[in-house]
């Protein structure tokens, strides 16, 4: 643990390894969604299993590197206009529609299924509009 302290003073090791989360992170969403629409498109030339590893690597280093600058401690919430919640619904239906594509052979189950994850889609989308400091 000493050793991600001594990192956690190093501002700019921690800004990098938030870049590459937030970019691979990116990535790999971008290419799930790119093969769940249309299959063996990028599993024939990347498997996605390494890149999901990376992601979760760097989202860990990410936690323990916690940035260490005054804007955490003094967090600002701003408000969300009409714009932002029409944004958020738009998402949320957008989620609960391809999970209940995905999930549609578990039977009735599928519904609430799917109807939670589009609702944990939209609160976490609601905090991350709310907060300024991301």
């Amino acid at each position: 643990m000493e050793f991600f302290r001594k990192l956690n003073n190093n501002i700019v090791i921690s800004e990098l390894v938030s870049y590459l989360f937030k970019s691979i992170f990116t990535i790999y969403l971008i290419l799930l969604l790119a093969e769940q629409i249309q299959p063996t498109i990028i599993s024939v030339y990347l498997n996605l299993n390494y890149l999901f590893i990376l992601v979760v690597i760097l989202g860990m280093l990410n936690l323990l590197l916690v940035h260490n600058n005054n804007n955490n401690n003094n967090k600002e919430i701003q408000e969300v206009d009409w714009k932002s919640y029409s944004l958020i619904s738009f998402f949320g239906i957008l989620s609960f529609i391809f999970i209940k594509l995905q999930t549609r052979e578990w039977g009735d189950i599928s519904w609430n299924f799917s109807f939670i994850c589009a609702v944990a889609v939209s609160l976490i989308l609601l905090f991350v509009l709310k907060d300024k400091t991301l």
